[in-house]
């Protein structure tokens, strides 16, 4: 993938800014809410990372960490396989990263 510009401070904020805080973490534990509270600090450190990787090619292992669970719907039978959906638990950075891209 090619960006036409490389991301700005400006726009990890506006997007960090614009994260709902009742979504669960991801597997590193860090909320929105934490994501929100340190605003700037994790902006200049995730612009960094972002660079890094895109221009390696590589992401780390944070930007590749899910889990998926299934989750069983209200009032279902747990011995159906339909009655279950699944929830992804995601990374904020790669959250953050999905929303940049976008």
């Amino acid at each position: 993938m090619v960006l036409d510009e490389p991301f700005t401070v400006e726009e990890l904020i506006q997007v960090i800014s614009a994260m709902l805080v009742n979504k669960a973490p991801g597997l590193d534990g860090l909320t929105a809410k934490f994501y929100k509270e340190f605003a700037l600090t994790v902006a200049l450190r995730l612009l960094a990372l972002y660079e890094e990787s895109l221009a390696a090619r590589v992401h780390t292992p944070s930007l590749r960490e899910e889990l998926i669970v299934t989750i069983l719907k209200p009032d279902k039978d747990p011995q159906r396989l339909e009655s279950y959906r699944p929830l992804s638990t995601i990374n904020m950075d790669n959250k953050i990263l999905a929303k940049l891209m976008a």
